[in-house]
């Protein structure tokens, strides 16, 4: 039976898994929050419909990015 009280130096390898989101997940979440927030003003100011679309496009294109990592990282 080993001693719960002693220091074991060696490294156990550890059962959660990682998130594996890394900086590129962030950077997609922060074009992802940030597109939809210039959107939702763009779209509420009038400015121009193909600068708003423009934006809307990105964060769909972001949110595809996200999901499809998430979908690769459960396999």
């Amino acid at each position: 039976m080993p001693d719960p009280y002693r220091f074991d130096p060696t490294p156990t390898p550890s059962s959660e898994p990682t998130s594996g989101g890394g900086v590129l997940g962030v950077l997609l979440w922060v074009v992802f929050v940030l597109c939809l927030a210039v959107n939702a003003v763009t779209s509420l100011t009038g400015a121009p419909v193909l600068l708003s679309a423009g934006f809307g496009a990105l964060a769909l294109a972001s949110l595809v990015l996200l999901v499809t990592r998430y979908a690769r990282a459960r396999r």
